[in-house]
């Protein structure tokens, strides 16, 4: 079975981990990059959302692989530190990713 896996802030993984998902990462002291390759060697990696911050801090070559994945799916949200614009939702954000819409 597939899995949903997370990497982003504190809160924002505590949130997921809340939420049900059991593979919800901190990215601390700059080891994103080791988290999303060790996420991208998995094969249950079915969606991988992470934040921004996580994403920008990555290298341009992991973003690179990131962007053009299609297993796992990534999923960008923001971070907590950032503000979400009006109509700026997850279901949004997935329809962008995925072309999915959910209801």
């Amino acid at each position: 079975m597939e899995k949903i896996i997370v990497i982003g802030d504190k809160q924002t993984a505590l949130g997921f981990g809340v939420a049900g998902v059991k593979d919800s990462f901190e990215a601390k002291n700059n080891d994103a990059e080791e988290l999303t390759a060790q996420v991208l060697a998995r094969e249950d990696a079915g969606i991988l959302v992470v934040t921004t911050e996580v994403m920008d801090s990555l290298s341009l070559k992991t973003r690179k692989t990131l962007q053009e994945s299609s297993k796992p799916v990534v999923i960008v949200i923001p971070s907590t530190r950032e503000s979400v614009g009006k109509g700026d939702d997850i279901a949004a954000m997935v329809k962008k990713a995925i072309g999915i819409e959910l209801k």
